[in-house]
């Protein structure tokens, strides 16, 4: 949990919610589909991308070069995961 939270001290148990193992494997291998983003981009659908400078789940450098053609992305300095 120390890795959602940083660089916060946030309390995240309220809202532990635990789920299956098949929810936690869709989740690890998700992918992404860029024609599916590119698609919505067209159609008019604004897409709004937020990411923490130091999330240390997911590496937001990554993220934001990725989502940076199709969407709205908000690099946000010194904050986690969880944006707080």
């Amino acid at each position: 949990m120390q890795n959602i939270v940083y660089p916060s001290t946030f309390d995240m148990q309220p809202f532990l919610k635990q789920g299956s193992l098949e929810e936690l494997n869709e989740l690890l291998h998700y992918t992404w589909n860029e024609e599916r983003l590119c698609a919505l981009k067209e159609r008019g659908v604004n897409i709004e991308v937020y990411v923490g400078e130091c999330d240390t789940i997911i590496n937001a450098l990554h993220v934001k070069d990725f989502f940076v053609p199709y969407a709205s992305v908000y690099y946000l300095k010194r904050v986690g995961h969880i944006l707080k």
